[in-house]
């Protein structure tokens, strides 16, 4: 039991008190003072402020000002929905501020403090509920009237902090000044870089999306002052770090219910998340063995695409094929593929023989999945099982073909799915599939025995999820197969087994290319998604005829000219992916967790794996990420064990680094486990041939040279102008670089053995 004391007027009585057993209570005074201890934490009530100490830590990790811990609001708010991305409508209410403790009761589980608002009109109470364990801080609030369906929760923080995590952010690695939504949606198309984002929004209002907007965001953060904090609460909340030192949550509920952890070191808080969300387990080993090529399955191109990397002796570990069904109702470049219709009764020759080619090869074969009837009408039996709005007229999305949804909160409909897609994964024999969507979920849609939709929207992909993992169990495959999945939310770890970042554009930038992925990597295995990758190359390509002044003042990047029916020459907004590209792409995506190829949503404008120009820069790096499978396999331990992600940040092992606090987006770096750190190139070799590259204290070996640098206590800045092909990447010197990854890459021939040149 805690050991506690209360200002009561004299140490005797509270002594008196104690022996007796009973619970001091604190009067309610201005001067009011209290604490609650435990074995690691101290909790102080004095002036007005509360403040904790913890012991392991040996300072203060949490302090607020009254005021500023609670405040309540009564507000009405519309959320409207287009192609997958939501606007939030706040009309303005009552708000009660200025709160004031007048009690602090330290029963044995928990302390409590209560009291009132101070500003005008509020005659309702608050409630603060304290309770700790030897890992963290559990904290609820909740007022005496709930027609305040809003809670606000304050603390102080630092002005130069660092703030990372929040899921798959992948525009931002630092969101201090920021506010910061929660809500699953659609990740979006350009998420703000222009012209793109305008031109998509010109097309298809809204999907372009913007700079904070994601499929998974996790309502946890990790400081740069050895903290993190998760709210518990499934409905829509905020992150404000506007102020330079306070942070307030804001949780679109009457009851506020959220986790502080303190750490020793930045590892341990990252390691203490998986405790709630769950830890990932380790990838098959097939998994690492090469590549997995993604391939239009229905395209008779396939089987050449596949013949060409085959001949070349490129590892390949299996074959996604993405089939798709074109429905010329939809805005969108990518259409949901047709499983409903499950399997052909005589497919195509050219399909026939590329899975025999793949059955004899030893390559497995991956398919596509999703929670969607595509025809509402030719699934009679799935009739019951769909989402309907509240007026009862069923919910059809035009970002998808205006499919119907299955109501995954119906038990009935939940197993039908799954009954389903058990069906259809029997038959394809497949070893995995990517479960995609998840983050459509209305709010105003009528869900199974009432339950409420804007609460349930965040947890629907979890709930997607929670099937996919079911369908392994029952197919006996857990360990052995895979599914991939891009929308999530706080515990889609404890369910599934390997995540993808989206569908970046093939483009560079942070908003939504390259640059994004080495920032969602980095974001993604903060918050839990400890094994993570991203489709090679990007996946959102597009075309769009534009009149011929349109074309000429268009970027080169986003132009495209072809031939049409009169011969005079078409212009085109396009957004395709050049070699270049595609190569950088290659280089980055060879040290995380999967190496995985994506042909794009337009195919014939995206240069190709398979292409004579990329296929050796494809092949080389196939063979290194390979190589790191002892390496990984060994990390994929870490992330069970301790909740530690492959793709780290490198302020994890180097804290005291300043420069990783604040990495620009075109020359982030990041970390594979504690022995390699990536400096990806992330601009054109038409912008820049150079970056500049952080090295912290310890020694350290350039890969391609295999140069060691000793670098002293304060590190070193160097500028490196590296060729195509080798990228700029340095190993620590630890007994996993000795041991599992020097070793591999020499057998494997991707570097040199400094022997051979011995001799």
């Amino acid at each position: 039991m805690p050991n506690y004391r209360t200002a009561i007027g004299s140490a005797c009585v509270a002594m008196f008190l104690l022996l007796l057993g009973c619970e001091p209570r604190a009067p309610a005074t201005a001067g009011l003072e209290a604490v609650y201890d435990s074995s690691r934490f101290r909790l102080q009530v004095s002036q007005q402020r509360l403040e904790v100490y913890d012991r392991n830590v040996q300072r203060t990790v949490f302090s607020a000002a009254a005021e500023d811990l609670i405040s309540a609001h009564r507000a009405d708010v519309q959320l409207t929905e287009s192609h997958g991305y939501y606007s939030r409508v706040e009309s303005p209410g009552h708000s009660c501020g200025q709160a004031k403790i007048e009690r602090a009761d330290p029963y044995s589980e928990y302390f409590l403090l209560s009291g009132s608002f101070q500003s005008p009109g509020c005659d309702l109470k608050f409630y603060l509920r304290v309770a700790v364990t030897d890992q963290a801080m559990f904290i609820s609030a909740y007022t005496s009237d709930e027609n305040y369906n809003q809670l606000s929760f304050g603390f102080d923080s630092v002005a130069d902090e660092t703030v990372m995590g929040f899921g798959s952010q992948v525009s931002q690695l630092n969101f201090k000044q920021l506010e910061v939504p929660i809500w699953v949606q659609r990740q979006g198309i350009g998420r703000g870089a222009q012209p793109l984002s305008t031109m998509i929004n010109a097309n298809s209002p809204g999907a372009a999306g913007d700079p904070l907007s994601s499929a998974y965001p996790v309502p946890y953060f990790l400081s740069d002052q050895q903290y993190a904090v998760l709210l518990e609460n499934t409905e829509y909340s905020r992150f404000d770090f506007r102020q330079s030192r306070r942070t307030y949550i804001h949780v679109q509920s009457a009851a506020l219910k959220l986790q502080f952890f303190s750490c020793s070191s930045l590892l341990d808080c990252v390691g203490q998340l998986g405790e709630m969300s769950g830890r990932m387990q380790p990838l098959p080993d097939w998994v690492h063995s090469g590549a997995i090529i993604g391939l239009h399955g229905n395209s008779e191109k396939a089987l050449s695409h596949y013949q060409t990397l085959h001949s070349q002796g490129i590892p390949i570990s299996a074959l996604l094929l993405q089939d798709r069904a074109a429905n010329e109702d939809s805005n969108e470049s990518a259409f949901l593929p047709p499983w409903s219709g499950r399997g052909e009764p005589n497919p195509e020759p050219w399909r026939q023989q590329l899975l025999a080619a793949a059955s004899q090869d030893n390559i497995r074969l991956l398919g596509y999945v999703h929670p969607y009837v595509i025809d509402p009408g030719s699934a009679p039996d799935a009739a019951g099982f769909l989402l309907r709005r509240q007026n009862g007229e069923l919910y059809q999305n035009p970002a998808t073909g205006r499919a119907g949804l299955v109501d995954l909160s119906n038990p009935q409909a939940y197993n039908w799915l799954k009954a389903e897609l058990k069906a259809l994964i029997t038959e394809q024999q497949w070893s995995g599939w990517v479960a995609d969507f998840g983050e459509y979920l209305p709010v105003d849609a009528e869900l199974y025995e009432g339950l409420a939709a804007d609460s349930y929207h965040n947890l629907f992909p979890q709930q997607w999820a929670r099937l996919n993992a079911e369908l392994l169990a029952e197919l006996d495959s857990t360990g052995q197969a895979v599914f991939l999945m891009r929308s999530g939310f706080t515990q889609s770890p404890t369910f599934t087994p390997l995540f993808w970042l989206g569908n970046q554009t093939t483009s560079w930038d942070a908003s939504d290319g390259l640059q994004s992925v080495a920032i969602g990597l980095i974001n993604s295995g903060l918050s839990g998604q400890t094994l993570n990758h991203a489709d090679i190359g990007g996946t959102t390509s597009l075309r769009r005829p534009v009149p011929t002044m349109t074309g000429l003042l268009l970027p080169t990047q986003l132009s495209f000219k072809e031939n049409s029916e009169g011969s005079a020459l078409q212009s085109h907004f396009a957004l395709h992916r050049h070699p270049n590209l595609l190569k950088r792409w290659i280089e980055l995506s060879a040290f995380t967790p999967v190496f995985r190829s994506s042909e794009g949503l337009a195919p014939e404008l995206n240069a190709q794996v398979y292409d004579a120009d990329v296929l050796p820069h494809f092949s080389r790096f196939a063979r290194l990420f390979a190589a790191l499978a002892p390496y990984r396999r060994e990390l994929m331990e870490d992330a069970r064990e301790r909740g530690w992600p492959l793709i780290r940040h490198p302020l994890l092992h180097f804290p005291d680094n300043r420069h990783f606090r604040n990495m620009a987006a075109d020359q982030v770096q990041f970390m594979l486990g504690d022995s390699v750190m990536v400096a990806p190139m992330l601009t054109p070799r038409n912008e820049k041939t150079s970056r500049v590259v952080h090295l912290p204290a310890g020694e350290w070996l350039e890969l391609w040279s295999q140069d060691l640098l000793s670098v002293p206590a304060e590190g070193i800045r160097l500028k490196v102008s590296p060729k195509m092909g080798e990228p700029p990447v340095y190993l620590l010197d630890t007994a996993n670089t000795r041991n599992l990854i020097l070793p591999a890459l020499r057998s494997a021939g991707v570097i040199a053995d400094p022997a051979d040149n011995a001799e």
